[in-house]
């Protein structure tokens, strides 16, 4: 599963567990090139790069999604909700996990979820 983390999902603790567990990330928080990035261009090469963009910046997100014309379809858009704690990495990545369970790639494209939190046992 092809990922690109936005700037505030960290890269070192959120990218580098998922990529432990053979997910393809690119975080923004590690690429000084992707940083200066308007999110709309993040966004395209997210799309690019057959990348699924997870974001806590819903309000952008979701504008750019409204603004794009659907003939240019996306690769699908995983949206962490406001009441998860960004520092909060055991959430981060399981929800992230619980998320895209179930789903392949080609599921993703043009479909935007909600992150879903994992249970605790």
């Amino acid at each position: 599963m092809r990922l690109m983390l936005d700037a505030h999902v960290s890269g070192p603790r959120v990218g580098e567990a998922l990529e432990s567990m053979c997910y393809s990330v690119r975080a923004v928080d590690q690429e000084k090139e992707l940083e200066r990035l308007p999110d709309e261009l993040l966004f395209d090469l997210a799309v690019e790069e057959n990348r699924i963009m997870v974001t806590q910046n819903v309000k952008d997100f979701m504008q750019i999604l409204k603004q794009r014309p659907p003939e240019k379809g996306h690769s699908g858009l995983l949206l962490i909700p406001h009441s998860v704690k960004l520092n909060d990495f055991g959430t981060l990545i399981s929800g992230i996990r619980k998320t895209l369970s179930g789903l392949s790639q080609g599921e993703w494209v043009d479909r935007v979820e909600w992150m879903r939190r994992a249970r605790s046992s």
